[in-house]
């Protein structure tokens, strides 16, 4: 094991590949956001494999081999030109996030091995099977992301922050809170992923609105298209709600822990708003995305009342129930096409 892990570059590599976890992820309290840093990088490079181009057969060997590469030794990995720029440079340094690794507290690391095996193993399972159905879609969900919520529980626990008595009642709903997020994605992004010879929506759904992964980005077919995201984002609210239980049961004197869970909430609460009813998230070559300004009052908010419960299940309510005014050119464009 390197003497000096590098955790400093590890820590410049993080916001080269998510942004926001970044932001959410220097909330937490010093030491466990070292872990929870570590987690996301190793999850991060076992979905890159997923991502990459290589056959099935040689991805199920590199996540295999990443996997053992927790114990020690080298992983296996893909070629740079096989998978996206942006996380080209965190594969360039798998060592490196694995001598940080090595070096957490040693409460840690068994904990986030055993998920990020498990996950592994799960990426594997699905590296060849279609999502026909919304259980199709929830099992390949948990493997990237609700065992998320599993680690950052144990991890919450491990650390001190969050009581053993509590664990119990975040169990209940840590799977829900990693789906939820996860779930929000997977909507906003089909555009990107259908480019990306991707599809996690499920095939049965869009079936019902005689469409399919080859039609659904379709102009003609943007009405349809619609009414297959509702179906999604009605399934949503629910995993959302129950992310919102998850952090109500967290201690309300852990401000900086309840951050970090709310913020991401929050932005995925709005995130589902913006996407609701809106066509550009097929026909636009850009994400939907909620504006900076709303970014900033979802941390805000959550950085001065993020510790009220009752604030957070009002601020959800307004959320689901309110309207979100976005008016589209790409759906103005899609109407006049015959």
């Amino acid at each position: 094991m390197n003497k000096n892990p590098p955790f400093d570059l590890c820590w410049r590599i993080l916001p080269e590949v998510s942004r926001s976890f970044a932001l959410v992820i220097r909330c937490l309290p010093r030491g466990l956001d070292d872990g929870v840093m570590v987690s996301y990088l190793l999850c991060r490079i076992a979905d890159t494999i997923e991502d990459s181009l290589r056959p099935v057969a040689e991805k199920r060997r590199m996540l295999s081999g990443f996997a053992a590469a927790l114990d020690g030794g080298r992983a296996e990995l893909p070629p740079e030109r096989e998978v996206p720029a942006t996380y080209r440079r965190l594969l360039r340094h798998v060592p490196e996030v694995l001598d940080c690794y090595r070096a957490l507290d040693p409460e840690a690391r068994p904990i986030i091995a055993a998920r990020v095996r498990e996950m592994c193993d799960g990426m594997s399972k699905w590296a060849d099977r279609p999502i026909v159905t919304v259980p199709d879609q929830n099992d390949y969900c948990y493997y990237v992301a609700g065992l998320v919520g599993k680690l950052l529980t144990d991890l919450f626990v491990a650390s001190g922050h969050v009581p053993e008595r509590s664990k119990p009642l975040l169990d209940a709903h840590a799977v829900e809170f990693g789906l939820a997020l996860q779930k929000v994605n997977i909507i906003r992004d089909v555009r990107a992923d259908l480019e990306e010879d991707r599809c996690y929506w499920p095939a049965e759904l869009m079936a019902r609105q005689g469409l399919d992964a080859g039609s659904i980005l379709r102009p003609e077919n943007v009405d349809r298209a619609i009414k297959v995201m509702e179906d999604l984002i009605a399934d949503q609210w629910a995993y959302l709600r129950a992310a919102l239980r998850y952090i109500t049961y967290l201690p309300a004197t852990e401000l900086r822990v309840r951050m970090f869970c709310a913020i991401p909430l929050f932005m995925a609460v709005a995130t589902a708003r913006f996407c609701q009813g809106n066509g550009d998230v097929f026909l636009s070559p850009r994400a939907v995305k909620i504006p900076s300004r709303m970014v900033r009052s979802i941390i805000m908010r959550s950085m001065s009342l993020g510790s009220f419960n009752t604030y957070l299940q009002s601020w959800f309510r307004r959320w689901q129930h309110g309207a979100v005014d976005r008016p589209s050119p790409f759906q103005a464009v899609a109407a006049l096409l015959p």
